[in-house]
């Protein structure tokens, strides 16, 4: 799970990439932005993403 906020996005993004879709990744509402899509790209997808 990630857990990130704005100030931890980055880092929490630098783990999606690593992951290489290994693991399923769920993410907090803070990652449900327009800059997960363009770092995370092909790793993001899959990925679940808890909004209120």
């Amino acid at each position: 799970m990630l857990a990130a906020n704005t100030e931890t996005l980055d880092k929490a993004l630098q783990v999606v990439q690593v992951n290489q879709k290994r693991l399923t990744l769920l993410g907090g509402d803070d990652v449900y932005t327009l800059k997960t899509l363009e770092i995370g790209r092909e790793q993001a997808v899959g990925m679940v993403v808890a909004v209120p």
